[in-house]
């Protein structure tokens, strides 16, 4: 039996879009950075650079974990004016994957006290296809959760971001 693939996640908010009571949702842009180690991707004696930048087009040759947000209601990929992904090889082996994405996700609010209440919204990740004994995402240790600016809306106060892991098992059928 084999190790899982583990898998390093940050996540840059670049903007906090909107947050809605009705529909208890809230939406995002968000740089996902993915990074992980393929030993069959190393490069020591054949170029003689640190890392390769790919072409985006080159993307859909490789393996890339199949990462999604399990409360998401709808969401992007950027592509103007290129497809807003990445894809780096490092001698070593180790693969980084960025890609910017606007979605929305679900929030449950609980409004006993509208307007003063306050709401604890989560961005849910895991793996759509793997389970826990192939494939392992973890909080990046370098800057997990950062935001690109102060974010900020007129009718609401972010007071606080947080991140924790939830290994789960999930059977797929």
């Amino acid at each position: 039996m084999s190790l899982p693939t583990l898998v390093n996640v940050s996540l840059q908010i670049n903007a906090l879009n909107s947050v809605n009571e009705q529909t208890m949702d809230f939406s995002i842009n968000v740089l996902v950075t993915q990074s992980w180690y393929d030993f069959r991707l190393q490069f020591y004696e054949l170029i003689n650079a640190d890392h390769l930048e790919l072409d985006s087009k080159l993307i859909a040759k490789f393996w890339v974990p199949d990462l999604y947000f399990v409360n998401e209601k709808s969401s992007e990929f950027h592509d103007i004016t290129v497809p807003n992904r990445l894809l780096h090889l490092y001698r070593d082996g180790r693969v980084v994957y960025k890609m910017r994405i606007s979605l929305t996700a679900t929030c449950l609010m609980q409004l006993h006290r509208f307007p003063m209440d306050q709401q604890t919204c989560s961005l849910l990740m895991k793996s759509f296809g793997f389970t826990n004994q192939s494939l392992q995402f973890r909080w990046s240790l370098d800057s997990p959760l950062t935001c690109l600016k102060q974010l900020e809306m007129s009718q609401f106060i972010l007071a606080r971001m947080d991140y924790k892991e939830c290994q789960r098992m999930s059977d797929i059928n």
